[in-house]
């Protein structure tokens, strides 16, 4: 069996967003997604040694590295988008330093921002014509949810606390092996799937130098 390690959506609170929250929010129309932490690289590829995590050859870059967590969480509630750009700020070698991926749908826009150049208060934001969502930290995270409703108060979503943030996903692909569950299985690879052809979509949109 084959599986791709996505910690988020196996997550509770993803769980809870996606079958309870989201629909509270009508038409979803707006995500944004903010997953920006300047790395400790950085000072060493400004000074000119380019390390594997600033080396486009070795899968570095903020939109493989960091802004990839976005697009799976952008994906598994949207699935495939009908177009998706790129612009991105690029360093001496090619690297993309930061970026915004920018996801078209048929009646939704989402934004996907990642950066390794810049720190920032990352977050999720989720708007619809009946309310809003927002997301604490990494949506790969999903450490607090706050909800508010049109003509309601926001309100923090308590959430089933974890003992690690990994320990959900051993768990479920613990399962799935046991009950040899190849449905459950193929329904996660199809969503990888679909998250390396948008990704094919973005990186096709990166003018060359």
């Amino acid at each position: 069996m084959l599986f791709e390690a996505v910690t988020l959506l196996h997550l509770p609170a993803f769980h809870l967003l996606r079958s309870e929250l989201l629909p509270q929010l009508g038409t979803l129309r707006h995500v944004e997604c903010n997953y920006s932490q300047r790395s400790n690289r950085l000072d060493a590829y400004l000074r000119g040694e380019v390390l594997p995590a600033f080396d486009p050859k070795a899968g570095g870059g903020a939109l493989m590295d960091i802004n990839i967590y976005n697009l799976h969480f952008v994906l598994a509630l949207l699935g495939q988008p009908q177009s998706a750009h790129y612009l991105c700020h690029r360093g001496y070698n090619g690297v993309d330093l930061s970026g915004t991926v920018v996801l078209e749908y048929d009646e939704q826009l989402a934004l996907c921002t990642g950066a390794k150049d810049t720190d920032a208060p990352n977050s999720g934001l989720l708007q619809g014509d009946n309310g809003w969502l927002r997301i604490d930290g990494p949506v790969s995270t999903m450490s607090a949810i706050t909800l508010c409703l049109r003509g309601q108060q926001a309100r923090q979503i308590p959430l089933t606390p974890v003992s690690h943030r990994l320990a959900p996903e051993f768990a479920a692909i613990a399962d799935i092996l046991h009950r040899r569950d190849y449905d459950t299985m193929n329904r996660l690879l199809d969503h990888s799937l679909a998250v390396m052809q948008t990704m094919g979509k973005v990186v096709g949109s990166i003018p060359t130098l």
